[in-house]
């Protein structure tokens, strides 16, 4: 599972994932009171990308009580039981630890009466949260802050604000072959349904950090020894030994590929970030119109390759992170396959 898009994985990781959420520009929009943005319950939600699944979606719910933000699994692409937090280790990308000067953030693993403890909410804003990761060893020195548009719902098409990229690729059956079967079932999952009154949601703006941070994603499998100098920056960061990509994955991104040993020799895998900017909308969709214009060029702007490009860009205008309770519930009525 992969949500979308906040330096927290409210995505993704990031853990990035390629598919946008929504059709058009939203620009125009009326505007939510700001007040809706300082609700305490939110989802995400991502597709399940499979054509037999018992849901077309997978939920995570974020409680907020006092300043700590709980996270709870709702469902998962089957139904599958999550019992403890092995579980959602294994089945959800939401959970990481951050590596900062202070040392390793550790996991919080115990779940609580309102969920699993996910951050420290520093302040929240209708359009800005400030985050610091949840740590057992209480590490609170990392910043991590979240740039939102609060985004009216109300009676927008509820397929193009979840997924938008497969609502778009479902709709044109000549795209399947490109694509894969998911995205029909997702179209006609969701054709014609829409967002009752009072439904909003926050989309992902920008992210930032006030320090050089690594997030990590899991355990490596090739011994630290290996990572080649010639790809490598090794030095240190909060007393763990550290190698640092030299080039980015890409000219839009902000992350270096990095690695750190614990103190058990155990290999992390992850992304290094430097202090500052961490995220952009706007760079994001610099990238997918890149890819549009390369395949307009190659392929002809009529092409499946050019359409498919089209897609993802129009994802990214009005992609969600967030769903307040009225749209999770409408959502929510959704999602189980027919």
């Amino acid at each position: 599972m992969k949500f979308k898009s906040l330096t927290l994985a409210l995505a993704s990781a990031m853990i990035l994932t390629a598919c946008g959420g929504g059709g058009s520009s939203d620009s125009s929009s009326s505007q939510p009171s700001p007040n809706t943005a300082l609700e305490k319950q939110w989802s995400m939600y991502d597709s399940s990308y499979l054509i037999d699944s018992d849901n077309v979606l997978e939920k995570i719910s974020l409680n907020i009580a006092g300043n700590t933000i709980y996270f709870n699994v709702d469902y998962l692409a089957n139904n599958q039981t999550i019992d403890d937090f092995e579980d959602v280790n294994n089945f959800v990308s939401i959970v990481s630890e951050y590596l900062t000067d202070e040392g390793l953030y550790r996991l919080a693993t115990e779940k609580t009466p309102q969920g699993y403890v996910f951050a420290n909410l520093v302040s929240q804003k209708a359009n800005q949260w400030v985050l610091t990761p949840a740590s057992q060893n209480n590490l609170q020195g990392l910043k991590l802050t979240e740039n939102f548009t609060v985004v009216d719902l109300s009676n927008k098409e509820m397929g193009l604000y979840i997924d938008g990229y497969s609502y778009l690729t479902g709709q044109d059956a000549n795209l399947t072959p490109y694509v894969g079967q998911f995205p029909q079932r997702y179209y006609q999952q969701f054709k014609g349904k829409t967002f009752p009154q009072g439904a909003t949601c926050l989309k992902h703006e920008s992210s930032s950090s006030n320090k050089n941070y690594i997030q990590s994603y899991g355990t490596a499998w090739l011994g630290f020894d290996e990572l080649e100098n010639e790809s490598f920056r090794k030095t240190t960061l909060g007393g763990y030994q550290v190698a640092i990509a030299h080039d980015r994955y890409s000219p839009y991104a902000y992350d270096y590929e990095a690695y750190f040993t614990t103190s058990d020799n155990v290999v992390k895998y992850g992304s290094y970030y430097a202090q500052g900017t961490t995220y952009q909308l706007n760079k994001d969709m610099q990238d997918y119109q890149a890819d549009l214009n390369e395949a307009i060029k190659e392929y002809g702007a009529n092409s499946p390759e050019a359409l498919i490009e089209t897609h993802y860009l129009s994802g990214l205008k009005t992609e969600c992170a967030l769903f307040n309770p009225i749209a999770s519930q409408a959502i929510d009525q959704q999602v189980h396959l027919n």
